[in-house]
């Protein structure tokens, strides 16, 4: 089953504690739109860009811009994520999941993301 950008809009929790760099930050969003536009913005580091469907099921292309004044990571990024599908926690809770992995000549970031999904 193909899984179009528009099914991806929402925003999505990174699990991980480095957010792309940002040393200070309260939360880590990612922002999708149903157009695949991306966007985060923390304390020190904004990333913009967008996600774009590709001829293979589930795999999506990436290309996105990391900019900030006190951001270790700033720089243009190419990479992709891959839906993951969803699946239920030990709570019941049902979760969609994407792998991304992005790289530039001098850093690489591979993320797993979630968003919850409403019943």
């Amino acid at each position: 089953m193909q899984v179009g950008i528009d099914s991806l809009a929402g925003a999505w929790e990174i699990l991980d504690s480095t957010c792309f760099g940002s040393v200070n930050f309260n939360s880590c969003s990612l922002s999708i739109t149903i157009a695949g536009d991306v966007s985060l913005d923390t304390t020190d580091c904004q990333l913009e860009g967008t996600i774009s469907q590709t001829t293979t099921n589930n795999i999506m292309a990436l290309a996105t811009s990391i900019t900030g004044d006190n951001c270790a990571s700033a720089g243009q990024y190419a990479g992709f994520a891959v839906y993951g599908g969803s699946d239920i926690d030990d709570d019941g809770d049902s979760y969609e999941e994407i792998v991304k992995l992005m790289s530039n000549e001098q850093s690489g970031f591979g993320y797993s993301i979630q968003k919850q999904q409403m019943p």
